[in-house]
């Protein structure tokens, strides 16, 4: 547990190899605020920059993190492609599509950690406004915010088994000095 924190944390994960392609680069529109040491800092500094609080960040980087320890390339082992979860929410489906076409449209690879971010605020602002970010946008609890990210966007098949994880990926990043408001 402690090294999957810590991994995820400074952006680095053993539990897949990334996918072909630069995993960070410049960002695709100017709202992009990839700043940081490392990915989960990136991860931070850009939903901060969307203008959500820290624990509403938190909230919903702890399910990143229990995704994709922040990697945008890792891609879940799985029978088919389009079966496989792929980036920092691990999509799937037609999602992992929409993903790869948004991608395309921007000349970037899926694997950009700035393209991701873009798809994953878009996503929060469409199909998944009115059950997840209005909700987010309205709690100030570190525990709502996560678990409302994880009913609602990311839905695993054991929820119940995932909630302490998540939320205490979300309380660490907390303690990191950079979510310090």
């Amino acid at each position: 547990f402690a090294k999957t924190v810590a991994d995820g944390l400074t952006g680095t994960s053993t539990a897949a190899p990334a996918a072909s392609g630069p995993s960070c680069s410049s960002a695709i529109s100017s709202s992009t605020d990839l700043s940081g040491n490392d990915n989960a800092e990136k991860v931070f500094n850009f939903l901060k920059g969307k203008g959500l609080t820290p624990i509403q960040i938190a909230g919903i980087m702890g399910n990143l993190q229990a995704e994709s320890g922040f990697n945008p390339g890792i891609e879940e082992k799985g029978t088919a492609r389009k079966d496989k979860g792929y980036g920092l929410a691990q999509w799937t489906f037609g999602r992992r599509t929409n993903l790869e076409n948004y991608a395309a449209a921007a000349g970037k690879p899926a694997s950009d950690l700035g393209v991701q971010l873009e798809f994953l605020w878009s996503e929060l602002n469409t199909g998944y406004k009115a059950r997840v970010l209005d909700v987010i946008l309205a709690s100030s609890s570190l525990e709502e915010c996560t678990y409302v990210f994880l009913e609602k966007f990311e839905v695993p098949a054991d929820i119940a088994g995932n909630k302490p994880i998540r939320l205490g990926f979300a309380q660490n990043i907390l303690n990191q000095s950079w979510a310090k408001e």
